[in-house]
């Protein structure tokens, strides 16, 4: 059998020039230990940013919700609020928000805007607006308030 001589791997000139040099094998160590173990660390930051993601997606459409939620309980509660102006007498003042004409056309607006409030949205809202949608049918259907 023949002896195979093992060459020596030629040392370039850039690798003896920073061999010595301390953050060159830093750098070189934590290469290697990335490579040898960057998976795990890799799997976990994108966990983390998918964690924050998730966070975030859901604190937006809630936020979304709440804000839907507040302007259909404002509508509402505007027209159980709202004055009722006798058409036969003038006003004395004017008025800047709704007004009605009849207290039926009231009580009914204002409960079918409660339940649409109740319907919609589930939670605190849901359970106000059930309240009052069964205050404002009191006033015209006491069966069913």
């Amino acid at each position: 059998m023949a002896k195979t001589a093992r060459r020596k791997k030629k040392v370039s000139v850039k690798e003896m020039k920073y061999r010595h040099d301390p953050m060159i094998r830093f750098y070189e160590k934590t290469q290697d230990w990335l490579q040898e173990r960057g998976r795990p660390f890799v799997i976990a930051v994108g966990i983390i940013a998918g964690v924050v993601l998730l966070y975030v997606a859901g604190s937006y459409y809630f936020d979304y919700r709440k804000s839907k939620a507040e302007a259909a309980f404002a509508a509402a509660v505007e027209k159980f609020n709202a004055p009722v102006q006798d058409p036969s007498q003038p006003a004395t003042t004017q008025t800047t928000g709704k007004t009605y004409s009849d207290e039926q056309t009231k009580w009914r607006e204002s409960a079918e805007a409660f339940e649409r409030l109740a319907d919609d949205y589930s939670g605190y809202y849901g359970s106000i607006g059930r309240y009052y949608a069964g205050a404002s049918y009191l006033h015209f259907d006491r069966d069913k308030g």
